[in-house]
């Protein structure tokens, strides 16, 4: 079973909510700080943590990325298991949340991971620091394929997008025989068919879509910013009880039919507090 994990963060907080147990690890009583990662992954996490945790975990620290560097480091002494072959994204990725020692607002820095023959390495090139700021006052953070919810977030799904361009791209073509057979006989037919042929019309759809989502992400952020954190909490529920219905749908009853398993608020002065824990049996 695919795991669903939706975290919505504003300067309030972060609200996380996952349908699957041993997705969100406090890493430390202490600090405001916590890691979402995949159960599906055939790494051991729940095992890898409680062994960081036991090691003292981590000391505070000034930039939120240093948290992640400091935990990477002790994941590349982990003894690597031949059985640990990742096989998606989402079994790579792990996302920190939280605030470094001077954030006022709080922080989401995704990484992946590679595992290699001797040790699991941090893949650079694949990162990405959420900074909650005056400029940046919302995000929307998952683990996980959210297919079914997502055009309520980005107004359109992965596979409708690509579905797009092609189809805009037909209809061009249509359009474009009608000018040129419009203009052929005419003073302006051979600018009209040079303008026509320097056109990217898959470029151009490709743009076109990705504007949409842009602006439809950004209303939904817009929204997210006003939020508490009890709606925060109550959204991120929501979605990943949703998509959890729709995907039950969607396959005819073949899925599985639950709700949220595990959720999650960390703040700036309580740092991660449980709503809901299969540890706590809640």
């Amino acid at each position: 079973m695919e795991t669903i994990f939706i975290a919505l963060s504003n300067k309030s907080g972060i609200a996380c909510a996952s349908d699957r147990d041993h997705t969100i690890y406090q890493l430390s009583k202490k600090l405001p700080l916590a890691l979402a990662v995949s159960p599906s992954s055939p790494i051991p996490w729940n095992r890898i943590i409680e062994q960081y945790k036991l090691t003292g975990g981590p000391e505070e620290k000034k930039e939120f990325s240093d948290y992640a560097t400091h935990f990477l480091s002790f994941l590349s002494t982990i003894p690597v298991d031949k059985s640990w072959k990742i096989n998606s994204n989402d079994s790579s990725k792990l996302l920190f949340m939280g605030y470094g020692k001077d954030d006022l607002f709080p922080c989401i820095y995704e990484v992946s991971i590679i595992v290699k023959t001797d040790k699991i390495i941090y893949e650079e090139r694949i990162s990405n620091l959420k900074k909650i700021a005056h400029g940046h006052t919302a995000d929307i953070s998952i683990i996980g394929n959210v297919n079914g919810v997502s055009t309520l977030i980005w107004g359109a799904n992965n596979d409708t997008r690509l579905t797009i361009p092609a189809y805009l791209s037909c209809h061009f073509e249509t359009y474009k025989n009608r000018v040129i057979e419009k203009f052929k006989d005419s003073e302006f037919a051979d600018y009209v068919n040079k303008k026509l042929e320097l056109f990217d019309d898959l470029e151009y759809a490709f743009d076109h879509t990705d504007f949409i989502k842009n602006d439809m992400e950004l209303k939904v952020l817009s929204g997210i910013d006003s939020f508490s954190i009890e709606d925060l909490v109550t959204a991120s529920e929501t979605l990943v009880n949703a998509e959890v219905r729709l995907k039950h749908l969607f396959s005819g009853g073949k899925e599985d039919l639950h709700v949220s398993k595990e959720i999650a608020v960390i703040t700036r002065t309580e740092g991660v507090t449980w709503i809901k824990h299969s540890l706590f049996a809640l």
